[in-house]
């Protein structure tokens, strides 16, 4: 997600460990949208429910990175609001 590459840059340098969850689940989101694209019905339903899961886990990653003091809250709000966009849009789904 391009809105925070400067922060996951000093997220990966603060902490890898928060850095390897925040970028799986940012990497989940799009995986299971894609394949639930692909899909209809239920199968569709369960990738697009675990890729609601995922984002609203990014947010809570990036939320992590800000209370821990990692980034400033304006260098996450904008990816954390397009993630929260995308929470929104997939929820219709489920």
């Amino acid at each position: 997600m391009a809105l925070l590459q400067p922060a996951l840059q000093v997220i990966r340098r603060k902490s890898r460990s928060l850095f390897g969850q925040l970028d799986a689940a940012l990497d989940n989101v799009v995986g299971n949208v894609a394949e639930g694209d692909a899909k209809s019905g239920g199968h569709q339903r369960q990738s697009f429910t675990v890729a609601l899961g995922e984002a609203r886990e990014a947010r809570g990653r990036l939320a992590t990175a800000y209370v821990k003091r990692y980034v400033a809250l304006a260098e996450i709000t904008p990816g954390a609001d397009k993630l929260l966009e995308v929470e929104r849009i997939l929820a219709r789904f489920v």
